[in-house]
């Protein structure tokens, strides 16, 4: 049964139907309308509307402690955070796993310098100078929206570890602060 006749694009109307319903069908179908971004106009509304299935489906699921909530938050926290990055930035590139990287520490290590000297593209670094301190988390965050959507805070406080760019001090609390060496 359609619930949006009055949508013509077959695409379009399975990401309204299943929204709520059959969030991962609607995210499927908003998979193959961005696939589709070069002839289409409505992108942003799209993203839009792939964020809010998002921020709602997480919001129901942060709560259930069960393997399966956590498994359903996580998929629909990391997606929502991927679609909120396409939409401030434009970059479609798809973050893959980490998991499939042979070596994942050696690779963030080599991914920090470059972050730090493109700074300037990340919102969340824009206004970071080479000389403050700043949480391990943002690294993260960049690696994590850009490139492996599944990398940890302990993987990246491991490379940090290991990396000639950047010190880092640990605070009482154990959260981990870097900045570049000098």
């Amino acid at each position: 049964m359609d619930i949006h006749p009055e949508i013509k694009d077959p695409l379009l109307r399975a990401l309204a139907d299943n929204s709520d319903y059959k969030p991962e069908l609607a995210l499927e179908a908003g998979e193959k309308l961005l696939a589709q971004r070069a002839e289409r106009k409505d992108v942003k509304q799209i993203l839009k509307d792939l964020i809010s299935i998002c921020y709602k489906q997480w919001g129901e699921y942060i709560h259930i402690k069960t393997p399966k909530g956590k498994k359903k938050f996580e998929f629909f926290n990391q997606n929502e955070k991927r679609f909120r990055y396409i939409l401030e930035t434009g970059d479609f590139s798809t973050p893959v796993s980490i998991a499939n990287v042979a070596d994942p520490i050696a690779e963030i290590v080599g991914l920090i310098p470059f972050i730090y000297k493109n700074k300037k593209k990340y919102k969340v670094y824009q206004t970071i100078e080479d000389n403050s301190f700043y949480h391990v988390h943002a690294i993260q965050e960049i690696i994590s929206k850009t490139k492996y959507h599944d990398v940890t805070i302990a993987q990246v406080e491991e490379a940090v570890k290991k990396s000639d760019y950047v010190e880092y001090t640990i605070k009482k609390n154990g959260d981990m602060y870097i900045k570049v060496k000098k």
